[in-house]
């Protein structure tokens, strides 16, 4: 019978979790499991049997993971297809004529606000792949599930209707424990944003466990105009030795999810956690109507008036002043290598003395350890000197990422250097994972985010950071166009001031500043100072976006006495760019101040002596 017609009198068991069954038998979430569809079809129909043994009505097809962003690289693109048409055929062949088999599509597994477009068309593509496959193979119906966002659901849904051939679509969202998606959006909201598609159902899978799927209950049944859907977990995971590991009380899931069904939800299955024992004790207590009644004592808590974002005065620290005036002088220093920091204080004292208005922190370049920017940050801030501490997304995930920055602002510190970090492959660790949840422009849209006094999932803080957020640029990029676009990125994400790579002649800016339109946006120019003859010719022949001119870079060569000409070199390019940038970022050996009085004298006017 079709499914829509079906749902109009009844209501639907789905099955439970094919992950987690996948787990018990041994089968690591390390590969995606829908390549499971052709490497192991025998494994699959065995799950999908138990869960129709156990007297689960509609499967839920083995495709959850199979778009490119979770294949690649483990499947090509051609095969995408393939992986899904497999999946829903091994669901169908097990459903038969009697029972339902819906294809799973899950969410791309990126954070999808800041994903480029042509990430987007690639999602894309792939999803045209998934649903083509999915029909082939016989799906009775369609299920966009494990939601984390309207943006990405109505995408995804957009996508779908292209090619769905007049299949069905069940929609569902999942939720944390404070009921709202983990980008902060409600139920009213998500059932709002996607009332313009044509669904069988919406409801909610995955996150949360059935006691708050009984709180969401009432806000999907009086809200949603059309049958509701609801797979919760069996409860909330917990991690240990390395796997998530599930509450096992078959009995609290069966006893709330017979709860859904009485009050009017259509389509009652389960998501992680939930094994075929879980929807065979459902089935039974529907059937033999045995099991306790739930009786619930509602409450209504006192209305309290909304807590405000707390007015956080504005005020202006150092470094913004001085990029104000276009006076800004900045010292680059890297943090000790261990826990040992009386010489890189002494370094900062001396700094302190000679008049410099703030230090930039490296956060471990070269992806080589070194102590954390924000600690050191705040040991520089002890000693009453401004910091810039470098944030590199090369280690962090998106929750890291706010609880550091949250940390920061808590200890003090009013600047943040956004930067995605040198990968692992460069560093003590190559064997190490880089993290890269967000791109350098997606950090900077997320701290103008906190300082706006919320956090990505919309969550409300009532003291917000206050971040003044500096950004990089490339005057001489491989690819002037990519370049430009990221920089059209990171201004539009909020990005304060831009620093450059470290120059060595003023052409390179002004031919980049001919060709970019900065909007405005403060430049800060970046100059280098070597150690060595070495330093310099590594400097110039082996990092990338640095060019050295060919002639100062013979002249170094050749001369004896290279440091003091290079000096003047610099000296004239900062004296024809002056005009155009708003401060003066100078790495410089730890111990040089010999090196910065020239600099000093010519962005200050200020006699500075030793």
């Amino acid at each position: 019978m079709e499914l829509a017609k079906y749902l109009k009198r009844n209501y639907i068991i789905a099955d439970g979790a094919m992950g987690t069954t996948l787990y018990k038998k041994g089968f690591s979430s390390k590969k995606p499991f829908a390549t499971l569809n052709i490497e192991n079809p025998g494994l699959i129909l065995e799950i999908h049997t138990e869960f129709v043994e156990a007297g689960a009505e509609l499967l839920v097809t083995n495709t959850f993971d199979a778009n490119i962003f979770k294949l690649d690289p483990y499947v090509g693109f051609k095969e995408i297809k393939t992986v899904n048409k497999k999946g829903a055929e091994l669901a169908k062949k097990v459903a038969g004529e009697r029972k339902w088999a819906a294809g799973s599509i899950g969410p791309s597994g990126k954070t999808f606000s800041l994903l480029e477009d042509d990430e987007k068309e690639w999602f894309k593509e792939s999803l045209f792949e998934q649903v083509e496959g999915l029909i082939e193979g016989g799906v009775d119906a369609l299920l966009v599930e494990t939601q984390i966002g309207t943006d990405e659901a109505q995408f995804i849904l957009k996508t779908v209707e292209k090619c769905k051939k007049g299949i069905p679509v069940i929609l569902s969202f999942t939720f944390t424990e404070g009921l709202r998606t983990p980008t902060g959006e409600t139920v009213e909201e998500v059932i709002e944003a996607t009332e313009e598609f044509s669904l069988l159902a919406v409801g909610a899978n995955h996150g949360i466990g059935p006691l708050q799927f009984l709180e969401l209950m009432p806000h999907f049944l009086e809200r949603s105009s059309i049958p509701v859907s609801f797979m919760p977990n069996s409860g909330v995971p917990r991690y240990i030795d390395g796997t998530f590991v599930f509450p096992a009380s078959s009995e609290h899931f069966a006893r709330y999810a017979r709860e859904f069904i009485k009050n009017g939800v259509k389509i009652v299955g389960g998501c992680c956690g939930t094994t075929p024992a879980y929807i065979k004790l459902l089935v039974t207590m529907l059937e033999s109507k045995t099991g306790k009644s739930l009786h619930f004592l509602l409450i209504e808590e006192e209305e309290t008036e909304t807590q405000e974002v707390a007015e956080k005065k504005r005020v202006k620290n150092i470094v913004e002043e001085q990029i104000g005036t276009k006076s800004l002088v900045v010292v680059e220093v890297s943090p000790p290598r261990g826990t040992y920091v009386k010489k890189s204080i002494e370094w900062i004292e001396k700094i302190k003395e000679f008049g410099v208005d703030a230090v930039s922190i490296l956060d471990s370049p070269m992806a080589r350890v070194r102590m954390n920017p924000v600690a050191f940050s705040y040991l520089v801030t002890k000693r009453g000197l401004e910091s810039i501490p470098h944030f590199a997304l090369r280690d962090r995930s998106l929750t890291r990422i706010q609880s550091d920055l949250i940390a920061a602002c808590a200890l003090g510190l009013n600047n943040i250097f956004a930067i995605s970090g040198d990968p692992p492959s460069l560093g003590d660790y190559p064997q190490s994972t880089a993290v890269y949840d967000i791109t350098s422009s997606g950090l900077i849209k997320l701290i103008k985010l906190l300082n706006s006094g919320k956090d990505f999932a919309g969550n409300v803080y009532t003291n917000p950071t206050s971040f003044y957020v500096g950004a990089a640029i490339n005057p001489s990029p491989p690819d002037l166009k990519k370049e430009t676009a990221k920089i059209e990125e990171k201004i539009d994400a909020g990005a304060d001031y831009f620093v450059t790579q470290p120059l060595f002649d003023s052409k390179t800016l002004l031919d980049f500043l001919d060709t970019t339109d900065l909007k405005n946006t403060p430049v800060v120019l970046n100059i280098f100072i070597p150690k060595s003859k070495k330093q310099f010719e590594y400097i110039a022949h082996e990092v990338p976006g640095i060019q050295v001119p060919q002639n100062i870079l013979k002249l170094v060569e050749e001369t004896k006495d290279w440091l003091p000409f290079l000096q003047d070199e610099l000296i004239k390019v900062l004296q024809e760019l002056k005009p155009l940038i708003s401060g003066l970022y100078i790495a410089v050996p730890r111990g040089g101040i010999a090196y910065l009085r020239p600099f000093m004298e010519e962005i200050k006017g200020k006699k500075w002596g030793l």
